[in-house]
């Protein structure tokens, strides 16, 4: 009889076992959404979550990060109590100006980049700033659209030595060292804002999603869909 219970007792046990052998994965569903308002672009989070309520969480907090860069990164408005790239424009050739770390890490790594590969340049802002300038007055008035001056250009271009942005991680601080100077970060601005929000999107727990940030793309894991890999 004794050998019979223990029978009845293991065989109850197998279908357990050999379910936990399986580990079979939890199922995951597609979601996506898009939201707008950040960097003049769309920015969309496609993810596979267990649940809609689970990716709202991350589409949530990958809107507030993003309002919050934008912010940081924004060459044309000031906000209250906010040191961001304007401020730090406004003051060139006067003073240092103390920012988040977003914008120091930003800056160095504009800076380290270029100077290994060359390319995109930051200080660029004072060339930027005429053709931005004549881009607008040619939109309000496409009869009156032509070309800024190439006097004026190359004039401008006196002002764009990366080396003269002066970065003190230890201090927190930027500063442009000639009064003409200006930043413009938005070669790289939102690339690198997709990049933080990825990152901050795996540490609270997302495993497969796709961060579209007006064509800067950032991939996170691997399909979940459980066809592809």
């Amino acid at each position: 009889m004794r050998k019979v219970i223990a029978l009845a007792i293991l065989l109850a046990m197998l279908p357990p076992i050999l379910t936990g052998c399986r580990a079979v994965p939890p199922k995951y569903n597609k979601y996506s959404d898009t939201f707008f308002g950040t960097f003049d672009a769309p920015v969309q989070l496609i993810a596979y979550t267990k649940s809609e309520q689970e990716f709202n969480s991350y589409f949530a907090a990958a809107g507030a990060r993003f309002q919050e860069l934008h912010r940081l990164y924004d060459i044309y408005n000031n906000y209250p109590g906010l040191n961001n790239i304007k401020t730090i424009n406004d003051n060139a050739g006067e003073k240092p100006v103390k920012v988040d770390k977003e914008i120091i890490d930003l800056v160095l790594f504009a800076k380290e980049w270029y100077a290994k590969v060359g390319g995109t340049n930051i200080a660029l802002g004072p060339v930027l700033k005429i053709w931005h300038d004549y881009r607008l007055a040619g939109n309000d008035d496409p009869t009156e659209a032509k070309l800024p001056p190439m006097a004026d250009l190359q004039a401008a271009a006196r002002y764009t030595d990366l080396d003269k942005v002066i970065v003190d991680p230890a201090a927190g601080t930027v500063f442009l060292a000639e009064r003409q100077m200006r930043l413009d970060v938005g070669a790289v601005a939102k690339g690198y804002a997709a990049e933080i929000v990825a990152r901050e999107l795996e540490m609270m727990g997302l495993k497969s999603g796709i961060i579209n940030a007006g064509g800067n793309v950032r991939v996170l894991g691997e399909p979940l869909d459980g066809v592809r890999k």
